[in-house]
């Protein structure tokens, strides 16, 4: 993306307020009352006119996600709220087609593409053989079928993945099958080039996928170097005109933004390859109030695409272990007897518990892992898209929704804090956070699972009991639900931990020096 700055009025902008502003929060309490305005009951009421009292949105948001929650404990009132909310989010925003122009609104820019700026396909076929097993990247060594499927009983036994995650990918070490299964499907990643994406995953097994990615040289050409390093078949929307260029020229010639070409986009997707299965995976992340942007632009695409193609759209989605999830019964229970390093237990005296009597979904516990730093653009984004797995499910279409673990991706290790504080969580048993390389297999396998496999969770067919339980299902939360510990007050313990880890040896000189200070004097 261009960097921070003045951006000009173009592709999807929040509502203008009565100020004459487009500002994020009032549009997120909007959003969060509108959902809760589909229940009849009091709480509901009481929700909406405390959310919309609520002056320090910012760092106080958190609770409503919490109250929400329980305001979705009927089954019947979670889709309600679901749609609800989408409703008011395609009814609000705007879309330009450039600046200055009258805006108009997403589903009206979605039936309205310019055709002047419709894209052209560019395949590559890569030479690589064909990745005939599993692999699992774990500390440096790459683990395969009986080392792997080791690796999967050990974090079991942990705590770190539940019982169906670990066995969904057991099935992955002992057989290769799924390989074959990929040749009808054809995957598209909007956000082709995201970290714990899985591009170089899919490809390497043969598979067809669609990057959609930005538009700016550097990263095509990453595309393009990726693509002759695996034997799957990438596919790039070019402008027009210039699929027929030599390929060494594409890579100024492709790509798209995602805030701004998701018409053309969506129009260029539905009658690609159109006797395969279509999956579509929304793996964008952008700062701020732009998040929420991308995931509405990507959900417009998902949109359209599902209800124009004649063969079957699936969508896969990456859920946060930090959001409220409803947990298994076995995580909440191991929480409870959970014991951690010396050093940690001392210090988790200045955590809260992870569980409360209060946290209840149709008679199910749910976490309350929400990061207040994170704020409430990305609990938002993140929310909205666990909103459209809900809906989608219930409107007949294969849905892929796994929780996805803290992960040492370079955007969080650059910041030393963070590093600092990833370092120190492994004191509070079971945290595991992920390698980058490790959550990618897992996590690409999880999502093949769910499309091949016709009695996972994500096929619309199978009764998972109350929708939110979709996610409950092959949780890789790299053991935070059974810390016992509520995460968001784990952060400071856990730097604390790895400072004293890594510099303790300082204090202990310090004071040997101050002992033998005072001895001479």
């Amino acid at each position: 993306m261009p960097k921070k700055g003045k951006r000009p009025v173009v592709g999807v902008q929040l509502p203008k307020q009565s100020n004459g502003k487009r500002s994020s929060t009032p549009f997120n309490k909007a959003v969060w009352m509108a959902a809760a305005k589909a229940v009849d009951s009091a709480d509901a009421k009481r929700f909406v006119a405390s959310v919309e009292k609520e002056k320090n949105w910012r760092w106080g948001y958190m609770k409503y996600v919490e109250e929400s929650m329980r305001l979705a404990s009927k089954p019947e009132d979670c889709v309600k709220m679901a749609t609800a909310a989408w409703k008011f989010v395609y009814d609000s925003l705007e879309y330009f087609s450039e600046e200055g122009a009258t805006p108009i609104s997403i589903a009206q820019a979605m039936e309205n593409p310019n055709k002047l700026a419709a894209f052209e396909t560019g395949e590559i076929k890569g030479g690589a053989k064909v990745e005939t097993e599993w692999s699992l990247p774990v500390e440096g060594k790459v683990l395969k079928g009986t080392q792997a499927a080791a690796q999967i009983s050990a974090w079991k036994a942990k705590g770190v993945i539940e019982a169906d995650t670990a066995e969904a990918l057991m099935g992955f070490c002992k057989d290769s099958s799924f390989i074959s299964g990929l040749s009808n499907k054809i995957f598209v990643l909007l956000g082709g080039l995201s970290e714990m994406g899985p591009l170089q995953r899919l490809l390497s097994f043969g598979a067809t996928v669609v990057a959609l990615d930005y538009h700016a040289k550097p990263l095509q050409e990453r595309l393009l170097k990726i693509a002759s390093q695996y034997s799957g078949t990438l596919i790039l929307p070019l402008k027009t005109g210039t699929s027929s260029l030599p390929q060494e020229k594409w890579a100024e010639n492709a790509g798209c933004d995602l805030l701004t070409n998701f018409p053309e986009v969506a129009d260029w997707l539905v009658g690609l390859h159109p006797n395969k299965e279509m999956i579509i995976g929304s793996f964008c992340y952008l700062d701020g109030e732009l998040f929420i942007k991308i995931v509405s632009t990507m959900d417009a695409i998902c949109q359209t695409v599902t209800a124009r193609r004649k063969t079957p759209t699936g969508l896969c989605y990456y859920a946060t272990p930090t959001d409220c999830h409803i947990v298994t019964p076995e995580a909440v229970s191991a929480s409870t007897k959970q014991s951690h390093s010396a050093l940690a237990t001392l210090l988790s005296v200045m955590c809260k518990p992870g569980y409360n009597n209060k946290n209840i979904v149709n008679g199910l516990q749910f976490t309350n892992s929400l990061v207040d730093r994170q704020g409430p653009n990305y609990c938002l984004a993140k929310r909205l898209q666990t909103y459209r797995a809900i809906v989608g499910r219930a409107n007949g279409h294969n849905v892929s929704l796994n929780v996805a673990p803290t992960t040492k991706t370079v955007s969080v290790m650059k910041n030393a804090m963070f590093a600092f504080t990833m370092q120190g969580f492994s004191s509070f048993s079971p945290m595991y956070p992920f390698e980058t390389e490790t959550t990618k297999s897992v996590m690409t396998a999880l999502m093949i699972y769910d499309f091949i496999n016709p009695k996972s969770s994500a096929n619309a067919s199978t009764n998972v009991g109350h929708p939110l339980q979709l996610i409950q299902k092959t949780q890789v939360h790299g053991g935070m639900y059974r810390t016992g510990l509520l995460f968001n007050s784990m952060g400071t313990p856990a730097a604390i931990v790895a400072i004293l880890q890594k510099y303790g040896w300082i204090l202990v000189l310090i004071l040997l020096l101050l002992v033998g200070f005072n001895f001479y004097m």
